[in-house]
């Protein structure tokens, strides 16, 4: 008698985990939950598949490798642990088989390969058999075989003493009767935070988010190849931030990164004077006398750089920074028109004071005023979109001087001009950019109501390269407050954040794509001499052992991945941990036999 079970393949994939042993997408078969109906399974393919009894001749997923750890096999359930949350928000629908119904299906799938099947297939089971599998996986082409079991949990001193007694073990395990041909370790310190790609993965609900801004973690990798070889160590660092997150150290940055994108959008869409430009306004004859006040102030001058930055007074407001602060109260397209024009007459009437201090000489806005100022202009009669265009300049400049401030106490390399902010911005205004110094004395008048292709393009680049200069400095100061380096390794990735993200204008191709996707990641070498006081008095967050053994013909894979947060979702394995070892770090212990070339 047989029933039947409705199955998911879901094609293309890599699950999360999967992602410590398996680097490519695979096939991955799961059981439908049941009396569930998700909006997605119209997307998913589904079979019928008859419960069958396994065929042990026909077995091609056994485990052909046997290696202990020496872990605690008596485990007893008294304790519900909760940890940090490690799979995919939808890994949670993934529903396991019986082990012996996915056995079968499995080798039914490999004595009976598709020819246009290239990716290895994996099915979840739900470890109800002796060895707790919970994955079975194949792939005829590569004549590979693999499963994964649950091993259980070791306590951190057990761990401890695990790192204690592995080189000898190693030694022993080189020159035994199973003789390891290459063996990697893999220990990840956790510094700050958690890991937050798998919070991002289709479109995570926020609510996971609330504090998780950004994370540090440090990888010591180290390969031997026999008994007589060195270890080959490597580390690198990993850096992860949520760009905007309101609780990184530049938040009220990003705000304005946002405003001039709003900017943007009206640049390229519209020309309607009711646009909003801000939902909390002055009225209009405030935003004037503002205007007069600001201009007229005694303390507008130009300030020389610091060596310690106050991120609340960053550096002295100048005259672009106070336009800036003052015309983006304007409530709309029109008022911000009337503003602008405002602003000119009153430097043209030459009630305000003259030689007003502007260090930027590139921009449209700055030469504007700096003519008027002169007397080499007369007031001109600018668009609706010419006065949002001038904004846009206004806030960008202001924008790129903070973070020049910022990130001037961090590298001296921005001595360089071919790698400096200043000669990168300067190339934004090589092409596009009207030659306002050469206009005549008479009234300016320009009636166009669209902005030229060149001129948005130029304006969305400049805004790409700003979320560059931001995404620089949050990495800069979550290292710099979390991780106690030597001067030499601070430097070292610093020049590796200026290489990514400075020196190279062209990172972030559009800010609309950090702004959707902000979870931002960069990893980078640090040199040796810097592990012992980065790590010291650590304990490892996930521990990954992988030993390859064999030939040129057959070669078997044997890996232990201790981790101190389950990688399975409850619904795959509940983990369960004794109450003795409940307020103590855990890891969950996971392993993987891999066999290629048997059949």
């Amino acid at each position: 008698m047989s029933c039947s079970i409705p199955l998911i393949t879901i094609t293309e994939v890599r699950p999360s985990y999967l992602s410590w042993f398996e680097e490519n997408p695979v096939n991955l078969i799961h059981a439908k939950l049941p009396s569930v109906a998700s909006a997605s399974d119209s997307e998913v393919s589904f079979k019928e598949e008859p419960k069958e009894e396994v065929d042990d001749d026909l077995d091609l997923t056994g485990d052909p490798l046997k290696v202990d750890l020496g872990h605690d096999e008596s485990l007893q359930v008294f304790h519900k642990e909760t940890t940090t949350q490690m799979w995919y928000l939808d890994e949670d629908k993934h529903y396991p088989l019986l082990v012996k119904t996915a056995r079968h299906k499995l080798n039914k799938i490999l004595k009976n390969p598709d020819s246009n099947q290239v990716l290895s297939t994996y099915i979840v089971c739900n470890a109800d058999d002796s060895e707790k599998t919970v994955l079975l996986g194949g792939n005829s082409k590569d004549q590979m075989a693999c499963s994964v079991h649950i091993l259980g949990h070791l306590t951190q001193k057990q761990v401890q003493e695990i790192q204690l007694s592995e080189e000898e073990d190693l030694k022993a395990s080189f020159e035994g009767e199973i003789q390891i041909n290459e063996y990697l370790d893999k220990i990840t310190y956790n510094l700050y935070g958690k890991s937050l790609k798998n919070f991002f993965h289709q479109n995570a609900s926020m609510r996971y988010l609330s504090t998780m801004h950004g994370s540090i973690d440090i990888d010591v990798i180290s390969c031997k190849k026999n008994s007589q070889s060195k270890d080959e160590d490597k580390i690198k660092v990993r850096l992860e931030i949520v760009a905007g997150h309101e609780l990184l150290k530049l938040h009220f940055l990003w705000l304005e990164l946002v405003e001039l994108q709003k900017l943007s959008d009206i640049l390229s869409d519209a020309t309607d004077e009711e646009n909003v430009i801000c939902e909390d306004p002055l009225d209009q004859d405030i935003i004037y006398k503002c205007i007069v006040e600001f201009l007229s102030s005694k303390h507008l001058k130009l300030e020389s750089g610091k060596e310690v930055v106050d991120l609340n007074n960053i550096r002295q407001e100048d005259l672009l920074d106070g336009l800036w602060r003052i015309l983006t109260r304007c409530e709309n397209v029109s008022v911000l028109r009337d503003s602008f024009m405002f602003l000119f007459e009153e430097l043209a009437a030459g009630i305000t004071r003259k030689n007003l201090p502007i260090k930027d000489n590139c921009s449209k806005i700055s030469l504007i005023i700096k003519n008027i100022s002169d007397g080499k202009i007369g007031v001109p009669d600018i668009s609706f979109i010419d006065s949002v265009e001038l904004l846009f300049e206004l806030g960008a400049q202001k924008l790129k001087y903070d973070f020049e401030v910022i990130l001037a106490q961090f590298t001296t390399r921005f001595t360089n001009n071919s790698n400096s902010i200043q000669s990168i911005w300067a190339k934004f205004y090589e092409h596009g950019q009207e030659d306002v110094k050469m206009l005549r004395r008479t009234r300016a008048t320009r009636g166009v109501n669209h902005i030229k292709p060149e001129i948005l393009d130029s304006k969305v680049k400049q805004l790409s390269y700003l979320a560059q200069l931001y995404i620089a400095s949050e990495f800069i100061y979550l290292l710099k407050e979390n991780v106690n380096l030597m001067d030499e390794g601070y430097w070292h990735i610093y020049g590796c954040i200026e290489k990514e993200y400075i020196s190279n204008c062209s990172r972030i191709k559009d800010f609309r794509g950090i702004y959707d996707s902000p979870l931002v990641e960069m990893s980078m070498d640090l040199n040796v001499r810097n592990a012992p006081l980065v790590l010291k008095s650590l304990c490892p967050s996930r521990w990954i052992m992988s030993m390859k053994m064999g030939n040129k013909s057959t070669t078997e894979t044997v890996i232990y991945d201790l981790c101190n947060s389950p990688i399975f979702p409850p619904r795959i394995y509940d983990y369960d941990v004794p109450i003795s070892d409940s307020e103590s770090m855990v890891y969950f212990v996971t392993k993987m036999s891999r066999s290629t070339g048997l059949f």
